[in-house]
């Protein structure tokens, strides 16, 4: 689950590594909280993610509409929601994603919002990061249409899959399975 989903990320397309983030030698992790995130994601960085991430400005209640140090201004909870496999085991999604609730109301893809606001529906979720982010969110490409719709049979979202496996930008494991759809 965690390799599979950072190798769909486009962290690891910038070349970030399980070392940037975790210790060697027990994989524990090298920071605790928004600061493992910080020391990218910040005015100062690694020279080698200089031109990755140009303002660096999102731990701030600006950025997570959350109050500092809650839940809901983790970088984590909303970037890496975890889910627990078995009853036992509890995971971070490592794709670093975009919270998309606009795709879990029309496909059924789960979204990191519902895990604090599970009394909410996700247009609300949608609604809610129209009026902070604006619209823009919503225009990010995403991969789950072309899925989605082979899954379904539709032979238009056959051409969006011969689309990914050409597309060189994309990552292997994503060209790969749009070869196995």
């Amino acid at each position: 689950f965690e390799y599979g989903s950072f190798q769909q990320s486009k962290m690891a397309r910038a070349g970030v590594t399980c070392l940037d983030c975790h210790r060697p030698h027990d994989a524990g992790l090298k920071a605790e909280g928004n600061a493992l995130c910080t020391q990218c994601h910040a005015e100062t960085k690694p020279e080698r993610f200089v031109n990755q991430d140009p303002s660096g400005l999102f731990d701030t209640p600006a950025h997570t509409h959350h109050q500092a140090g809650s839940t809901g201004a983790q970088c984590a909870n909303c970037h890496m929601p975890e889910r627990t496999y078995m009853k036992v085991d509890p995971r971070r999604d490592h794709s670093f994603a975009i919270p998309r609730p606009d795709l879990s109301a029309t496909l059924g893809t789960p979204n990191a919002c519902m895990t604090c606001h599970n009394d909410r529906t996700n247009d609300w979720a949608a609604e809610t990061m129209d009026k902070w982010y604006g619209t823009q969110w919503r225009k990010r490409p995403s991969i789950a249409h072309a899925f989605a719709g082979a899954a379904n049979g539709d032979q238009a979202a056959m051409e969006a899959l011969r689309a990914l496996v050409s597309d060189k930008d994309q990552a292997g494991i994503v060209r790969g399975s749009a070869i196995a759809a």
